[in-house]
């Protein structure tokens, strides 16, 4: 499953590596070579050498990934998230995250460097997190139209009135859908006046 990097937080980003959650969900970090290439295009660490990763690496992320989501609908819809879902994000986001480091002589470029890399990344997407539940931008946090999808993403629209995730995918399928389904319905009216 290719991963897209468009919901407008690094935790919403995280939480959207499930699609179609409220139907077939599928399931988008599955090995842990999912997850290296989600950290990778995520670009949250970029230049952190994560090192391989392993099935509890995986099951981490995925343990966060489901308490980011529980946390974000609690919220959006004005009930107490599970205590549970708390304590996980508490705990990831305790982790130290990366410390950049100056590339010695030049000192022209830095590095990321973490004693524990996968834990210092998911600090950051848990940070991300709580930063994200307790500011004001919740309030602009949306789930796709597509009934296909359901991604969270923020909207960052003047009006706030975005509808799709992405415009180029959900939005423009569901505008191909409502078009045939209007050309239908007026085929269907014309072949009736025939009549």
């Amino acid at each position: 499953m290719p991963f897209n990097f468009t919901a407008g937080r690094p935790c919403l980003d995280l939480v959207r590596t499930v699609k179609a959650r409220r139907h077939d969900a599928v399931e988008g970090l599955v090995v842990p070579d999912d997850l290296a290439r989600w950290i990778a295009g995520s670009g949250i660490a970029a230049g952190l050498s994560i090192g391989p990763l392993d099935a509890r690496s995986l099951l981490a992320a995925r343990e966060m990934r489901e308490a980011i989501y529980e946390l974000v609908v609690a919220r959006l819809e004005s009930r107490m998230p599970n205590p549970g879902a708390v304590g996980i994000v508490n705990e990831r986001a305790a982790s130290a995250p990366p410390q950049p480091r100056l590339a010695a002589p030049a000192c022209r470029n830095a590095t990321l460097q973490a004693d524990d890399p996968l834990a210092a990344v998911l600090s950051m997407v848990a940070r991300d997190a709580i930063d994200l539940v307790t500011s004001p931008a919740i309030a602009r946090v949306r789930e796709c139209a597509d009934a296909g999808c359901t991604a969270l993403f923020l909207d960052l629209s003047r009006p706030g009135a975005r509808r799709w995730c992405a415009m180029n995918t959900c939005g423009n399928q569901a505008k191909l859908r409502t078009y045939r389904t209007r050309r239908a319905a007026a085929g269907t009216e014309l072949e009736r006046r025939k009549t």
